[in-house]
C-alpha cells in the first residue's frame, strides 16, 4: 500500500495494531502497578498521608486501623471504626461515658443504640 508515494511495510500480524498506528487497548493485557503505586479503579480512602482500602480498614485518630479494632471506653469496649466514646453528661460526667454510633453527635439525646459505660 502506498501513502504519499512511500511503500508501507506489510502488517506482520493481522489483528494487532501496527506500532506506528498506536496501541489497540483491547488486544493488550492491562498493566498492573506494583510497589507503592495505587490502583485507581479500586475504592481507596485517605487517612493523613496514607491511602487505605475501606473494605478492610478505617481511619481512627489519624491512623489506619483494621475494621475489627476495639478500644476501651470506661469499662466498655467499642468498635473504633463504627462507634465512638463520648463523655456522659448526666450526674458525674467525669465518672461515666456513653458509646454512640459513629457520626452521631456526642451531646444528642440518648438513643436505644447507646451504651452507658462506667469508669
Amino acid at each position: 500500500m502506498l501513502e504519499g508515494g512511500v511503500p508501507l511495510p506489510e502488517d506482520p500480524s493481522p489483528g494487532l495494531a501496527h506500532p506506528a498506528a498506536g496501541v489497540t487497548p483491547s488486544l493488550f493485557p492491562p498493566v498492573s502497578p506494583t510497589g507503592t503505586q495505587l490502583l485507581l479503579c479500586q475504592s481507596h480512602e485517605r487517612c493523613g498521608d496514607q491511602f487505605y482500602d475501606p473494605r478492610q480498614y478505617c481511619c481512627y485518630d489519624d491512623a489506619v486501623v483494621p475494621l475489627g479494632r476495639t478500644r476501651k471506653c470506661g469499662n466498655c469496649t467499642f468498635r473504633a471504626c463504627f462507634e465512638q466514646c463520648c463523655p456522659w453528661l448526666v450526674n458525674r460526667p467525669q465518672e461515666s461515658f456513653v458509646v454512640k454510633v459513629k457520626g452521631q453527635n456526642c451531646y444528642s439525646a440518648p438513643s436505644l443504640d447507646d451504651r452507658v459505660c462506667g469508669r
